[in-house]
């Protein structure tokens, strides 16, 4: 963004000064002079000039201040730029093992925009491939192209391979205008190929960016293409006495229908419109003009409103995956400290995470803001959430052909906010569940299932994603398309793990897998029949590394949906052979058996396991599973069995936990609350009842990490001394855990949780201690104390009389504080007193 000149005008500028250096003439004035007369020979010419000078100024004026800053912004000092061009191979090993490192992929970015062609490409390449849907970074990597090549010579292969993989995931207006203007650089418009590929080039960019905001430059070019190039070429099915007239006709409706677009430089389109009709026939244009204002007004108030909403938005600033495989977020190439307050001794670079500078931190930027990526993921996604809202509202209240039919700008507008959102957000899975939500409900389903098939791409360990998209096809009923995206997930774990077993490596199937090929099972029984269920299970079950979860489902889906208990029981029976050992399988083939009332073989079941396992979990089922079908001779025999399995010898939690176990109905227990506290603090297993258990969330467990995890970063880590080595920590020692009994116990119990401290600093017990532990609190040292205050022993003061302050004992000494000279109550207590010793 260093030239504001278009790239057209200035690859021309440079034919002309190669064509004058081939033909002899000076460097002084006379190249200066015919340059200036070839480009200013005719009308048209200068004006195509003057409008596409004032096309890219007013641009930059719509980009955002932080795009701005992010293209004008240099490094702090040349040092500077010598250190890290130097070292940028460690930066982009840094960036590869923690991608989720916002502020090293913005030093990544200033590094690569102050360096030239070909030495910041490896920077440029590793930006897009992490983020391909900024459109920012691409425009950056295309300037850096076009205008900073160390040959002087732009690349055109390089920079058609760059439009070749950012232009169709980076529907900007930015991104497209730089495309058709460095497509015009190099067409030749005086010939019917050229104007037929610059033709195709603007009619497609309309199409994909035509209601952007920022699109009115590219409107622009494109009228101003269409007014200088001849007619004959422009229009080649018409006479040539008629070619002019259509191509004014062609001229007209472009302009019409640029100034139905909401967009930043709305009145520059306007005027350019009307010079355009003045120029033709004055008369025409009233009557033009006049049946174009109640269009205009509308599409001005929408502007509007529309300015109003992407106030503050940077289009193409991303987020950052939330979830990112192998990120650590807290793992910075720039030094956390030095941003927040102060570093003393650290290996990580020193500067402000936002603009670069060396003088000073993240804490005293001036403008705190990235400009590569979002400053925050819930706010860039509320932000887009209200522009996407704003146009579904339809303000400028555009209209179908029919009152039924929906107005395609419209569906086009809305779909370009979409695809705007994605740019940031495309690294979060509910933009995408959200985009093919909007098309599903519009009864859109292919491109609902092309939105999923994005997201997948975008986020291929997203599990959820697959799984929308199985459950659209289903939904339409295209079986084959739901098993097909199954299936393309356990293929390529399937291809994975037989490489991985052919090396010798032991495969473990991952959870979301697993959770795949149940599914998988399940969609084949509810979309097709049980032969493509049993199928399905099949193929499971032969997986590297299947586990029992694929049994169990198969076992539970033949009786769901038959009812025949033969199929499920021989199925848990095949899984017995692996997973008899497994407290899970057990469980699940025992609640099953007692589902169909086979009391029998569920005793033989947990006898085969107690003997193949005796873990406590197994015992616990099957105290349950007597406590629940069995007598008090079964009840009695398991809980004495179990007890001494499992080594609680101790009479007096045995019996405790055998009574709160068996006398529990739904949710009443033996013994109330109070008596609950009290056994637990002797040990005792209290059962849970369910709305205990419904307390119990993965956002509550989430909180309490988090605080922990606070807890745990609160406390300030030893800095070493300047210039000493640094050295790692050496562990801390593991610290026994032990459990307080009676009253102490139960005080501890009561105390609030760590979920109680996620919103507030944790309490410093420690300082607290090491105060007490510092005082002197002897006799002496307290006599000591009580003199400095000046108490007095026999004497009974006032506790205000102890503060020394002197507006209190001037108020003391006023004639308002002292006493009455005739204290009624006083003289009422000595009558008292002295009948009491008379009656006595």
């Amino acid at each position: 963004m260093g030239d504001t000149k278009p790239a057209l005008m200035r690859l021309k500028i440079a034919d002309l000064r190669a064509r004058c250096a081939e033909s002899g003439l000076d460097e002084d004035g006379t190249k200066a002079d015919l340059v200036e007369r070839l480009l200013s020979g005719t009308a048209e010419h200068a004006r195509a000039k003057e409008s596409a000078e004032k096309s890219v100024v007013a641009n930059e004026e719509t980009l955002t201040e932080a795009a701005k800053e992010a293209c004008e912004s240099e490094p702090s000092s040349p040092t500077d730029v010598d250190v890290v061009v130097g070292d940028h191979d460690e930066l982009l090993e840094h960036l590869r093992e923690n991608p989720s490192d916002g502020a090293g992929w913005e030093r990544c970015a200033r590094i690569a925009r102050a360096m030239t062609i070909p030495s910041a490409r490896p920077l440029f390449d590793a930006i897009t491939e992490q983020f391909p849907r900024s459109s920012l970074a691409w425009c950056w990597y295309v300037d850096a192209e076009i205008e900073r090549s160390e040959s002087g010579t732009p690349d055109d292969e390089a920079i058609r391979g760059i439009f070749g993989k950012c232009l169709i995931p980076c529907p900007s207006a930015l991104l497209w205008r730089r495309y058709a203007s460095y497509m015009a650089s190099t067409q030749d418009v005086t010939t019917e190929e050229g104007v037929n590929t610059m033709k195709s080039v603007y009619e497609y960019s309309i199409d994909i960016v035509g209601e952007d905001a920022d699109a009115a430059d590219l409107w622009l070019d494109y009228c101003q293409f269409l007014r200088n190039t001849e007619a004959t070429l422009i229009v080649t099915d018409v006479q040539v006495e008629q070619a002019p007239s259509a191509r004014d006709m062609i001229v007209r409706r472009t302009y019409q229908k640029a100034i139905l677009v909401p967009m930043h430089k709305l009145d520059m389109v306007y005027k350019s419109y009307e010079a355009f009709e003045q120029e033709k026939n004055k008369t025409l244009a009233k009557a033009l003009l006049l049946e174009l204002a109640p269009k205009l007004l509308l599409t001005r108030t929408a502007l509007g409103k529309r300015k109003k909403v992407i106030d503050g938005v940077v289009v193409g600033a991303v987020c950052v995956d939330p979830v990112q495989r192998g990120a650590d977020g807290s793992a910075s190439v720039v030094c956390p400290r030095f941003n927040a307050s102060g570093c003393a001794g650290c290996d990580c670079v020193h500067e402000c995470k936002y603009c670069g500078s060396s003088l000073h931190g993240a804490k005293d930027c001036a403008t705190k803001q990235y400009t590569l990526l979002a400053p925050d993921l819930k706010q860039c996604a509320a932000k887009w959430a209200e522009v996407i809202e704003f146009e579904k509202t339809n303000a400028q209240r555009l209209e179908g052909s029919t009152p039924s039919d929906g107005s395609p700008q419209l569906f086009a507008r809305i779909k370009h906010a979409y695809e705007l959102a994605g740019l940031s957000l495309g690294e979060t899975p509910e933009f995408w569940l959200e985009y093919a939500h909007w098309h599903e409900v519009e009864g859109r389903t292919d491109d609902a299932a092309d939105v999923l098939q994005r997201g997948r791409e975008a986020l291929p360990y997203c599990t959820l994603l697959v799984f929308a998209a199985a459950d659209l096809e289903e939904t339409r009923g295209d079986v084959d398309a739901c098993k097909k995206v199954y299936e393309t997930v356990l293929d390529a774990y399937e291809s994975y793990a037989t490489e991985a077993a052919e090396r010798g490596e032991e495969v473990t199937m991952p959870a979301d897998t697993i959770l795949a090929y149940c599914e998988y099972i399940r969609a084949c029984r509810r979309a097709e029949d049980q032969a493509s269920s049993r199928k399905a299970f099949m193929r499971a079950r032969k997986a590297h590394g299947a586990t029992w979860e694929i049994y169990a489902t198969a076992a539970t889906i033949e009786w769901s949906y038959d009812k025949a208990d033969k199929p499920a029981r021989n199925i848990f029976e095949l899984g017995l052979k692996n997973f008899l050992s497994v407290p899970a399988y057990v469980e699940r083939y025992a609640e099953f058996l007692i589902g169909i009332n086979d009391i029998a073989n569920v005793r033989a079941l947990f006898g085969r396991a107690l003997s193949e396992s005796p873990s406590t979990k197994i015992w616990d089922m099957f105290v349950d599973f007597e406590r629940s079908h069995g007598t008090m001779d079964t009840i009695l025999d398991a809980e004495s069995r179990r007890n001494a399995a499992c080594g609680a010898m101790d009479l007096k939690t045995n019996l405790l936990n055998a009574l709160l176990g068996r006398h529990m109905c739904m949710d009443i227990r033996a013994a109330s609350a109070e008596y609950c506290d009290y056994f637990a603090s002797l040990g005792a297993v209290v059962p849970m009842n369910k709305a205990e258990a419904s307390r119990v969330s993965f956002a509550s467990l989430r909180a309490e990490r988090l605080a922990r995890e606070a807890m745990i970063a609160a406390v300030p880590a030893p800095s070493a001394p300047k210039g000493t080595p640094k050295r790692k920590p050496p562990p801390p020692p593991p610290v026994e855990k032990t459990k307080l009994t009676g009253q102490l116990g139960k005080f501890f119990s009561s105390l609030p949780g760590p979920v109680a401290f996620s919103k507030f600093p944790p309490p410093r017990v420690d300082a607290v201690l090491d105060a007490i532990k510092r005082t002197d609190l002897s006799e002496e040292a307290i006599a000591g104390y009580l003199s400095k205050m000046g108490y007095q022993g026999g004497e009974k003061r006032k506790a205000i009389e102890l503060i020394d302050d002197p507006a209190l004992t001037a108020s003391r000494a006023a004639a308002s504080a002292r006493p009455p000279a005739k204290d009624v109550f006083r003289s009422r207590q000595g009558k008292m007193a002295r009948a009491q010793a008379e009656y006595q």
